[in-house]
């Protein structure tokens, strides 16, 4: 149901269950926001990145409609120019989720045993392959891509039919000795059950852990067989964490049921990190991973993320494979939402809180921020009040400025 509250009328829309104080459920101390203020904004080399959500989306002659959004587990603005990147903090989930959509939408149908007839069904392999840490990222990169190529090239001379969805991944660390740069592919088969295939079965993870260490040597580059890993993917369950790590929807990917290369906290004992972890150190204060931050991002540039075999989706398309019908309608979840002039925007902007305006609105969850929250809304209604009146943006900060210091002191103090 959705409510307004008499003293913030124009403004906040909550969508209210009778909420109780929920904690966050952040893998990352900072929000994407907060990350977007401290790191992106300061030390990214693109520029577009240090320039995500920092215009409104203008139509016409009309004022800007900029809104605050949060609900217990996150928290956003709308209304705004964004770089579309894929390793921005604010970005990068909206921009991967077709692919995670698509890869889900593909090992669902793969798994849907209940409506289909298991021998028209493809086997799912959940793969991980390495090659060992390097500190020229260029090189390595261009390895695993080799590598990678030749691999397939090799199973298809076996009459091996298959497709798959590949992503490149990198770990990071500050030690040159042991290599700054750790790069994996994590991929999707799908094996189609013909008969070639179903000999083979049984010897599928020792054939490709056998080609992908010849194929590396050939390549003058000696890997661990233990890293190398190839789990037949049969739980219904794991399809959204699965997509999600691959795709890399989610920032918090480690937590994934199946176990890659190490969980967090053995990868935080070797100093190796993520990109979004770094982020989150640099964020912190720890200004030694801003090099790496840097050139992660000069090196990424124009790289694609994932890769399709091609005709993958014609496969699924022709199999007549029916998606498994989810009778479970997806909760609501609470949220609230507040309108702010471009004025008020600005300001924000400015000062560098986005982040921390939005953990002030999510207060709303979690019990904290009373006064500030409070001192907030009223900000919100008064800004688009002045926008109303067609006031000049200069003069409507001029009007906000009083108001705005004393949110600043509140929002420090709490």
């Amino acid at each position: 149901m959705t409510t307004t509250p008499p003293e913030h009328e124009s403004v906040l829309l909550i969508d209210k269950k009778q909420t109780t104080q929920v904690q966050l459920n952040t893998d990352l101390l900072h929000n994407d926001y907060e990350l977007l203020d401290l790191v992106q904004k300061k030390h990214s080399p693109s520029r577009a990145m240090r320039l995500c959500s920092v215009a409104p989306i203008q139509t016409g002659t009309n004022p800007a409609s900029i809104r605050m959004n949060a609900t217990a587990k996150k928290a956003s603005f709308s209304g705004l120019v964004t770089c579309n990147n894929h390793l921005c903090s604010v970005c990068s989930n909206k921009r991967n989720k077709p692919n995670q959509e698509r890869l889900a939408g593909m090992i669902s149908k793969s798994l849907n045993t209940t409506d289909n007839d298991m021998a028209i069904l493809p086997d799912v392999y959940f793969i991980t392959n390495t090659i060992p840490r390097s500190n020229d990222i260029v090189k390595a990169h261009k390895d695993l891509k080799q590598i990678f190529k030749r691999l397939v090239e090799e199973l298809r001379r076996l009459d091996i039919e298959f497709h798959y969805v590949r992503s490149f991944d990198y770990t990071f660390s500050l030690s040159s000795k042991r290599g700054r740069f750790f790069p994996h592919n994590h991929s999707i088969f799908f094996f189609k059950p013909t008969e070639r295939y179903k000999h083979l079965k049984q010897k599928i993870p020792r054939i490709i852990k056998r080609l992908w260490k010849r194929l590396s040597r050939n390549r003058g580059i000696e890997i661990s067989t233990e890293a190398q890993k190839i789990i037949k993917v049969d739980n219904k369950e794991d399809v959204e964490q699965l997509s999600d790590y691959v795709a890399k929807t989610s920032k918090g990917s480690e937590n994934l049921s199946y176990e890659i290369i190490s969980k967090r906290k053995k990868a935080r004992t070797n100093d190796s990190f993520t990109f979004f972890e770094i982020m989150e150190l640099i964020a912190q204060g720890d200004k030694r991973f801003i090099g790496i931050y840097q050139e992660f991002i000069t090196f990424h540039k124009g790289k694609r993320t994932i890769d399709w075999s091609r005709d993958i989706d014609h496969y699924f398309e022709t199999l007549k494979i029916e998606d498994p019908v989810d009778m479970e309608e997806e909760e609501q979840e609470d949220s609230v939402s507040i309108g702010i002039s471009k004025a008020l925007y600005t300001m924000i902007v400015k000062s560098n809180v986005r982040g921390r305006s939005l953990r002030c609105l999510q207060g709303h969850f979690t019990g904290k921020f009373n006064r500030s929250r409070l001192i907030l809304y009223h900000m919100a209604d008064l800004s688009k009040h002045l926008e109303r009146s067609y006031m000049k943006t200069d003069d409507q900060i001029d009007r906000l400025r009083d108001l705005f210091a004393v949110w600043l002191t509140e929002l420090n103090n709490e």
